[in-house]
């Protein structure tokens, strides 16, 4: 019961730690890459909205 209690424990601190790495603020490089697609075609949208 002892190691039963003692592995609920351990699992419940690993899944709240990864839980808080993966709420960092910092972002990785494929997130920053994504953004700066996605405010590239932004702005090719607008100035094709432009041209018309």
């Amino acid at each position: 019961m002892k190691k039963l209690v003692s592995a609920f424990i351990f699992a419940n601190v690993l899944v709240l730690g990864a839980g808080v790495a993966g709420c960092a603020e910092e972002k990785g490089p494929m997130e920053k890459m994504g953004e700066s697609i996605d405010e590239g075609v932004e702005e090719v949208q607008d100035e094709i909205d432009d041209a018309t």
